[in-house]
C-alpha cells in the first residue's frame, strides 16, 4: 500500500506525515496479522490520509470520514475531528448520567489508538472470510451487520487497551439505550436501510449495536473462530433464515 495525502495546506501535510511516521510499523504489523489470521489477501492500493472536507465533500459525499474500497481507504487522522463527530451523537439528549458518561469518554479518552482502530476496521473489510457481497437490496437476510460488527470487534481488540475497550463498549451500550428510547428501531438485519433522521446518532447506532452483537456472540460461543464457523454454516446451508435468528439457534 502507498500512503498519500489529501490536504489543504503544508501544516496538515506535516501533521499527517508525522502520524504515518509514528505508526507505520504498527500499521504494517496489523496488515500482517489480518493477512495471517483473517484471510486478507489483497489490500487497497492506497491509504489516503485526508482532511475532513476532502474526505466528506470531494472524494465522497458522506458524513463520516472513513471508508474503503478495493482501490483506496480514506481516513481523517485527526482526533479533534473524530471527537466532534462522536459528540454529535448526543445532540438529541438532555444531560443525565448516561449522556455525561459518554461525553466524558469522547472528550477525555480518545487517543491515536482509536484512529488506528478506525483504519484497522476499514482494512479488515478486505477479509475473504466474509461471504459474497450483498446483492439483493430487498433482502433482510444477508447479515451485513455481521461484517460491520466483526471488523469493529477485531480492530478494537487489536488496537485498544483493555481499559479503552471496556469504556468504549460501555459508551456504546449507553448510546444504544438512549437511541432506542428516542427512536423506533428496526431489526439489526436492516443495516443501511434505516429510515432514521440521518443524524450521527442514527448512523453510528447501527455500527455500535452490530459491534455489541458480535461481542456477545464471541462470549457466547467462545472465540472469533467459532463465530465465523457458525456464520459460514449459515451461508453453506443457503441463508434460509436471517443471520441474527441463526445465531439464536445455538
Amino acid at each position: 500500500m502507498k500512503y498519500v495525502y489529501s490536504i489543504s495546506d503544508n501544516c496538515e501535510l506535516e501533521r499527517y506525515q508525522l502520524f504515518v511516521e509514528k505508526h507505520a510499523r504498527v500499521i504494517s504489523e496489523y496488515v500482517g496479522f489480518i493477512s495471517e489470521y483473517y484471510d486478507v489477501k489483497e489490500l487497497p492500493e492506497y491509504i489516503v490520509f485526508s482532511n475532513l472536507d476532502m474526505a466528506t465533500k470531494v472524494h465522497k459525499m458522506i458524513p463520516v470520514p472513513a471508508y474503503t474500497n478495493e482501490i483506496r481507504t480514506v481516513i481523517t487522522p485527526e482526533i479533534s475531528v473524530w471527537k466532534k463527530i462522536y459528540l454529535r451523537q448526543l445532540d438529541h439528549y438532555k444531560i443525565d448520567s448516561r449522556v455525561q458518561f459518554v461525553r466524558n469518554y469522547y472528550e477525555s479518552m480518545l487517543s491515536e489508538n482509536h484512529i488506528l482502530q478506525i483504519l484497522g476496521h476499514e482494512l479488515l473489510h478486505q477479509s475473504e472470510l466474509f461471504v459474497e457481497d450483498f446483492n439483493n437490496e430487498d433482502s433482510m437476510e444477508e447479515g451485513i451487520w455481521f461484517e460491520e460488527g466483526m471488523v469493529e470487534y477485531i480492530s478494537r481488540k487489536y488496537f485498544l487497551t483493555e481499559e479503552e475497550y471496556a469504556i468504549g463498549k460501555k459508551s456504546n451500550q449507553l448510546l444504544s439505550e438512549l437511541f432506542e428510547e428516542y427512536f423506533r428501531t428496526d431489526s439489526i438485519e436492516c443495516f443501511g436501510q434505516s429510515t432514521f433522521d440521518g443524524s450521527y446518532g442514527a448512523i453510528f447506532y447501527e455500527y455500535w449495536r452490530s459491534f455489541l452483537a458480535v461481542d456477545f456472540l464471541v462470549h457466547k460461543l467462545g472465540s472469533v473462530e467459532k463465530v465465523f464457523q457458525r456464520y459460514h454454516q449459515w451461508d453453506k446451508q443457503g441463508r434460509v433464515i436471517p443471520l441474527s435468528r441463526w445465531f439464536e439457534m445455538e
